[in-house]
């Protein structure tokens, strides 16, 4: 409700936000309400950074999980992919449920692939396979250009194409494998594991069954 004994009510996020930060160390007094009760809290403003990146091991292979593409998400993504191609793993990289963020950042960390690469990856080498379900569709990018009287407008400036030349906003991409969560993990391992480096391909070698269905 107020920041200080500023009224925030009636602000929008981004001008709240500027009453509620302020330099490291020192302390604002924020009156909250919840349900019916009023209450003030005390917080002490500190510089803090939130990971978006997690990886980990799973039967020999290396598993990165993306939540973002924050300002530092490419640099986190290299040092933990540099960690599992250290060890000769094959790499499951999972985007799923990733919110997305900033443009150059995902151009920096898709720099290693060839061509689009939307939920979740099994990646080997130069051979990728695309897992999971038809991706959201999110395919344009947002530009924010201030205007003369300090209000800033946001426009839909550009719109993603496949290499095929097909939109891909309101539309998604369609993956090579489709399965829902609970299997997606298991088939991007068995896809990678043992001796995948030495193949360019698993097909033929392994196959993912989904109920009734045999994918390999």
């Amino acid at each position: 409700m107020s920041a200080d004994g500023v009224n925030l009510k009636d602000m929008d996020l981004t001008e709240a936000v500027t009453y509620i930060k302020g330099p490291e160390s020192t302390a604002v007094l924020l009156t909250v309400k919840r349900s019916e009760d009023v209450f003030a809290v005390g917080v002490l403003r500190k510089r803090f950074t939130v990971p978006t990146v997690e990886y980990s091991t799973i039967s020999q292979v290396g598993y990165v999980k993306v939540w973002s593409f924050g300002a530092q998400t490419d640099v986190e993504f290299d040092g933990a992919v540099s960690q599992m191609e250290e060890k000769g793993m094959g790499l499951v990289i999972d985007l799923r449920g990733n919110g997305g963020g900033y443009l150059h950042t995902a151009v920096n960390m898709t720099a290693s692939f060839e061509g689009s690469r939307p939920a979740v990856i099994a990646w080997n080498k130069n051979v990728a396979a695309i897992i999971g379900e038809t991706t959201f569709g999110k395919g344009s990018i947002q530009s924010l250009f201030e205007l003369s009287n300090g209000d800033v407008l946001k426009l839909t400036t550009h719109y993603f194409y496949t290499p095929a030349g097909k939109p891909i906003n309101g539309v998604g991409l369609e993956p090579d494998l489709n399965l829902r969560d609970e299997h997606l993990l298991n088939a991007a391992v068995l896809l990678l594991a043992g001796d995948a480096e030495e193949k360019e391909s698993k097909k033929g070698f392994v196959a993912v069954k989904v109920g009734d269905r045999i994918t390999g």
